[in-house]
């Protein structure tokens, strides 16, 4: 146990790109939402460096999607960041190797186990690595898609109940950065796959910017 190092900040990154992932269409995508979603890839992929640097901290993954290029018969007319969620998990495996808690398409009752050691030191096992972590202490943050500020209903925020109930991490300990995250927005159905009626990918700063 003394060898072992004690993570006091988990990083809990949902569904990244899940909106974009099922826009078919690169027309549904005008310029203001390329900027959008790149500044959001650079954010999440800083993120993840950021927690490689600290040996003290780790990144819990929830992917959402998975795109089959198959259904995808003209690539010269389809969405170019449909599948751009592969890179993000792709760079979190390469940098954070037993630091990465990889789980699709989201968290399950037995996606963790725990068991109490000395000195109230948790050990929870999941998606084959380990995790050392005081519960009273060790803090959690929260970004990705989506979060629902008034009814707490969106994948972020229902994420983070699971993750803490797993991790018997107290709520108070938890904080969604609205840099990084994005506000449930509802997606339309069309013939061609979904549709979003507003631009894509305003974060929950940029938006609350906006309207003041």
């Amino acid at each position: 146990m003394a060898n072992q190092v004690q993570t006091e900040r988990i990083d809990l990154l949902v569904h990244p790109f899940y909106t974009i992932s099922k826009v078919y269409s690169r027309m549904m995508i005008d310029e203001q939402s390329d900027r959008n979603i790149l500044s959001l890839k650079s954010l999440w992929l800083d993120s993840i460096s950021d927690v490689a640097r600290n040996e003290r901290r780790c990144l819990v993954l929830v992917n959402g999607t998975n795109v089959l290029e198959q259904l995808f018969p003209n690539p010269e007319d389809i969405n170019p960041y449909r599948s751009l969620y592969r890179e993000i998990i792709s760079r979190a495996r390469q940098l954070l190797g037993q630091r990465l808690f990889y789980f699709y398409p989201r968290l399950y009752s037995n996606s963790f186990s725990t068991e109490i050691l000395d000195d109230g030191v948790i050990l929870a096992k999941g998606a084959g690595n380990d995790l050392f972590y005081d519960p009273a202490y060790v803090g959690v943050t929260a970004y990705g898609e989506h979060v629902d500020e008034q009814t707490k209903a969106g994948c972020v925020d229902s994420s983070i109940r699971d993750l803490t109930n797993l991790l018997k991490i107290p709520l108070e300990n938890v904080r969604i950065n609205p840099d990084k995250s994005l506000p449930l927005q509802p997606l339309i159905r069309t013939e061609f796959g979904f549709d979003v009626p507003t631009t894509l990918y305003l974060t929950i700063k940029m938006i609350k910017k906006l309207s003041d």
